[in-house]
């Protein structure tokens, strides 16, 4: 068999590199061009290469370290992003125009992207609708297709009409109970790939926060579902991504979301972790388990101006408000003359505010407490040093604060000191019923 010189040297890319993209980008005459791709998010890139462009546009990336199947985008000098799948091809050649990128896309030793492209000119410009009918001939024509499989993971399941319409009216209701049970029929999160998507943390966080119940036991069951339908790579991202969103939670209690994903997704599955991660998350769930709603707080023992001590767990108000603040903090002073007030309305109903200062020096102490007017608090110190406040009471921002019943149980955390009154309304309404 005789080789022409192109052979031998496409043959020769092929042993020496593990992957070769090579392209032309008509109207670049410099700069640099760099391989990467989505980590999960569009905010969230990896860049893994580097080329530099001639003078006539042509850039080649190349190594000999191989290069795992999924989406990849191309990013030129000036930001402009074009992406394309590559599924383990030795060589992917493209050629394209900077001004008409889409428009003038051509790919060789891949039908795959080829036929991508041919998809991408035919819906730019549509309204969303002829955009979906455009998609779907295309899912008909390739069904077995990676491109088919990746564009269809980033739309919602569509609704048979059978199922949403009842009397000729959509029921609202069964259409958002088929679309949460059907959720995941088009996002295998068994293909780790999807990591290199610019979607997936934002379909997960949607099904968390749009198509759940925003209680942690609810979460909970939702991600359990995740877990079991992801392959190794999604759920270490997946855990991470979880137990970073829910130590700061968007709903109050939403902390026990945290502490149960440690214990379900990092203990009880070791595999997936280094033991030093493992270590750094029990410490982290050991932290904030007693201070989850329903606990009871832990006790702490101050020292007030005229030097008399108050034990937290000995205050017999039906309502008391831990309230830990820095003297350097201006959020701090901001709320201290309007806490002064909330206390001076409350107390006639049961409100006791526990004012609880982090640093020990009693000078500066009384100095703030006589310039913003808060001597009807119950003020503190730990004066005998006593506490490490900090990781006592999770502190993660200042003012911290934690809501407790007659019995000491935590029923509320991380309240806005302006919401105190408000949260209490709450709460007692809640607990007439």
């Amino acid at each position: 068999m005789k080789l022409t010189f192109l052979g031998i040297l496409l043959l020769l890319g092929q042993w020496l590199w593990a992957y070769q993209i090579e392209g032309q980008v008509q109207g670049l005459a410099s700069g640099k061009a760099f391989l990467g791709h989505y980590y999960a998010s569009a905010a969230q890139t990896i860049l893994l290469d580097t080329a530099n462009i001639n003078t006539k546009g042509y850039l080649k990336f190349n190594k000999n370290k191989a290069l795992a199947s999924g989406m990849y985008f191309i990013q030129l000098p000036d930001k402009k992003r074009f992406e394309f799948y590559f599924n383990q091809e030795n060589t992917l050649i493209f050629s394209t125009n900077i001004g008409q990128i889409i428009l003038k896309m051509t790919w060789q030793n891949s039908d795959e992207n080829a036929n991508y492209y041919d998809l991408l000119r035919a819906i730019e410009g549509q309204d969303a609708n002829l955009q979906r009918e455009n998609k779907k001939l295309f899912y008909q024509s390739y069904p077995n297709a990676k491109i088919t499989a990746w564009l269809k993971a980033q739309d919602f399941v569509e609704v048979p009409v059978d199922v949403a319409y009842k009397n000729g009216k959509m029921d609202t209701s069964t259409v958002f109970s088929y679309q949460k049970k059907h959720y995941f029929d088009n996002l295998n999160l068994k293909e780790s790939d999807l990591l290199h998507s610019s979607f997936l943390e934002e379909k997960l966080l949607f099904y968390l926060q749009k198509m759940t119940y925003p209680v942690s036991d609810s979460i909970l069951v939702a991600t359990d579902r995740i877990m079991a339908l992801a392959g190794s790579e999604i759920q270490k991202y997946f855990a991470i991504k979880l137990t970073s969103l829910y130590e700061n939670p968007p709903f109050v209690g939403g902390d026990k979301v945290c502490v149960e994903a440690i214990d379900r997704y990092y203990t009880a599955m070791p595999a997936l972790w280094n033991a030093s991660t493992l270590g750094k998350m029990a410490e982290k769930a050991k932290k904030m388990r007693p201070l989850l709603l329903g606990q009871i707080i832990p006790d702490l023992t101050i020292t007030d101006p005229t030097g008399k001590e108050h034990r937290l767990l000995d205050q017999q108000s039906p309502i008391t408000i831990l309230y830990l603040y820095s003297l350097d903090c201006p959020h701090c002073k901001e709320h201290a003359p309007k806490l002064a007030q909330f206390q001076q309305k409350m107390a006639s109903k049961g409100v006791k505010v526990f004012a609880v200062a982090v640093e020990s020096d009693a000078p500066r102490w009384k100095k703030f407490i006589s310039t913003y007017h808060t001597e009807n608090l119950l003020n503190g110190i730990d004066s005998q040093h006593k506490y490490d406040l900090s990781n006592r009471y999770n502190i993660v921002e200042f003012p911290m604060n934690y809501i407790l019943d007659s019995q000491k149980r935590i029923i509320g955390k991380r309240i806005n000191p302006a919401m105190f009154e408000a949260f209490l309304d709450y709460y007692k309404q809640l607990n007439k019923k």
